[in-house]
């Protein structure tokens, strides 16, 4: 779920529990507009999920 926190629209990863800005999360289209069209983990987490 989104959040705004310092004026940046962003939300919490399950996987390192971090809240992190919207940009931080790679774009995923068939997330709805709740999700704000991303993936549910960060960059980094879905980087390493990858592996």
């Amino acid at each position: 779920m989104i959040e705004e926190r310092d004026g940046k629209e962003g939300k919490m990863c399950p996987t390192c529990r971090e809240w992190k800005p919207l940009e931080e999360f790679p774009r995923d289209r068939t997330k709805g507009e709740s999700q704000g069209y991303r993936h549910c983990r960060c960059k980094e987490c879905h980087k390493e999920k990858r592996k």
